[in-house]
């Protein structure tokens, strides 16, 4: 297996386009600059050519390996904003609605964070190339939604209630046309992250516990991981970076500019007591929103005469934390040279906030084209066959509707050889039938008539037994095929008497059974009877009617 490959990029113009990029390895550390465009070129046109001779180059870096794929795209937080709202939901789109409408308004009438909000104003916009994620835990989020609501915290007029959360937007215009040309040349990005994201991974030493002790659920990190915050200090974009992370996990983050001064290399930058106020400060509001503090904070900078200063005033600003300083003269390389050791053989999450930007990660690729086109040609696939099998049934519709005429014309030339009159008419068929009723009627014999059955001697045998005063009679019903009648009787006895008398009784032709059933009701309709049976089979000497 080929080692990590870790791909950060710089920017400028607050985002729009690339400056510089590092190709970070274990055994290897590239830097690319663009070549310089014509003057007066084109803004969109100089982002797209750079974003294609990057590609090229990464490429290029990749041709030796053995899989043509980039694990971390890392980009730097040029005009990138972290901040926390109150949102009805933790999902994307809500979280995105709800602050673009916070900056359209101006307004912060939730206590959004002022600042943030304010800096939110002028990177958003309307502007499509800021993708929004919000970055916070999405079981804690609803068991503090769930919590609100049991406590009555929804919203006056009955709307779902708020939830504080914290939220990142990034500028990406310039690193979706890079990861589109990289997939155009081949190369897959497996992550893409902010340098967020990966001083979190990279610095936090809860990250080291849960891969050693394998632990990967979200709720037992939460719980027993220690919250940590680490300070970039980059002299090349004159940039304090800080983040909040938890086993590796991104919970907060921002940035400030410091002074800068050269010694003739690099740029130096200059960070000291006013810096760590400002950091204090901002530590603080964070704390307040996400009921967590830093226990130890790890500041990565190079060496200049205040590192000294800052750190102690930083000790002095924050006593509840532990205060360690590295000193190094390249914090950005240095991170991305452990996050290429962090993701070899443990990939991050591309689709977890708190690890990755999720929407470059999911942008569409080869592959996705590649199943479009599959599923393109199925469906037309899918459509020549049933054109096919519609043209197969047009054509048997067809021979059907000739075979109709024909029959038709058949049937009516033989009609008019005996019935000229009805040949014509479009209701030949009716006339015969009702010619070839009649004429069966006068050709029947008189006894081929069946006589009808003796309803009425029947129903007068039975007016004997019906009319007892103890009996009930619910219903009774007699046609050519069988009978039935219904009644209520005080005891099982009378039932079984009259049951006997059916057999007995003169005149009777069915063959009355009974069925006796006891419910609950009146003494006088304790016990249910239904007698049954089927008329006689007939015979040609039959009698006639009654």
């Amino acid at each position: 297996m080929s080692s990590p490959r870790v791909c950060y990029v710089e920017r400028m113009d607050r985002g729009v386009r690339v400056r510089r990029a590092r190709f970070v390895g274990f055994r290897a550390d590239d830097e690319w600059t663009p070549a310089p465009g014509a003057p007066g070129a084109d803004a969109v046109a100089e982002a797209a050519g750079r974003a294609t001779q990057l590609a090229t180059w990464i490429r290029d870096r990749l041709a030796g390996s053995k899989s043509a794929s980039l694990d971390v795209l890392c980009i730097d937080a040029d005009a990138a904003a972290c901040t926390w709202i109150a949102a009805p939901s933790y999902e994307t789109p809500v979280v995105e609605a709800v602050l673009r409408q916070r900056v359209a308004s101006g307004g912060e009438l939730d206590g959004s964070q002022p600042s943030a909000i304010s800096t939110l104003a002028s990177v958003l916009g309307d502007r499509a190339e800021v993708s929004v994620q919000p970055i916070a835990e999405a079981a804690r989020v609803r068991r503090r939604s769930a919590i609100a609501g049991m406590k009555g915290g929804g919203a006056p007029n009955g709307s779902p209630a708020s939830v504080r959360v914290p939220v990142m937007a990034v500028p990406d215009a310039s690193v979706r046309l890079l990861t589109d040309e990289l997939d155009r040349l081949g190369v897959t990005v497996r992550t893409a992250m902010s340098i967020w994201h990966a001083a979190a991974l990279a610095w936090d030493a809860g990250w080291s516990r849960i891969e050693r002790e394998g632990v990967t659920d979200d709720r037992v990190v939460s719980e027993s991981a220690p919250t940590q915050a680490t300070i970039l200090v980059d002299g090349d974009s004159g940039r304090l970076l800080w983040v909040w992370s938890r086993g590796g996990l991104l919970v907060a983050a921002g940035s400030m500019l410091v002074p800068t001064e050269s010694d003739g290399e690099r740029s130096v930058p200059r960070v000291g007591v006013e810096h760590a106020s400002r950091l204090a400060t901002e530590f603080l509001s964070w704390g307040v929103q996400t009921g967590a503090s830093p226990a130890r904070t790890i500041v990565v900078t190079p060496e200049s005469e205040t590192v000294s200063e800052f750190g102690h005033a930083l000790t002095r600003a924050m006593p509840g934390t532990t205060v360690d300083v590295a000193v190094d003269a390249d914090p950005i390389g240095a991170t991305m040279r452990r996050v290429a050791e962090r993701v070899d053989g443990r990939e991050p999450d591309a689709m977890d906030p708190r690890s990755a930007l999720i929407s470059l990660g999911a942008r569409p690729s080869r592959s996705h084209r590649s199943m479009y086109r599959w599923a393109a040609g199925a469906v037309l696939l899918l459509a020549a066959c049933v054109g096919a099998a519609g043209w197969r049934v047009r054509e048997a519709a067809s021979d059907l509707r000739d075979a109709t005429r024909r029959v038709r014309a058949s049937a009516s030339e033989a009609v008019a050889r005996v019935r000229p009159a009805i040949s014509g008419s479009p209701f030949m068929a009716a006339e015969l039938e009702t010619e070839l009723v009649g004429a069966r009627r006068q050709s029947m014999p008189p006894d081929a008539f069946q006589p009808a059955r003796p309803i009425l001697r029947e129903l007068d045998g039975l007016s004997f037994l019906l009319s007892l005063p103890t009996l009930t009679l619910d219903d009774i019903e007699l046609t050519p095929a069988n009978g039935r009648v219904t009644f209520f009787v005080p005891d099982t006895a009378m039932a079984q008497e009259i049951e006997a008398a059916c057999r007995e009784i003169e005149g009777l032709s069915i063959s009355w059974k009974a069925e006796i059933r006891t419910i609950e009701g009146s003494a006088e309709r304790r016990v249910r009877c239904t007698l049954t049976g089927v008329w006689p089979a007939r015979t040609a000497s039959a009698g006639g009617g009654p």
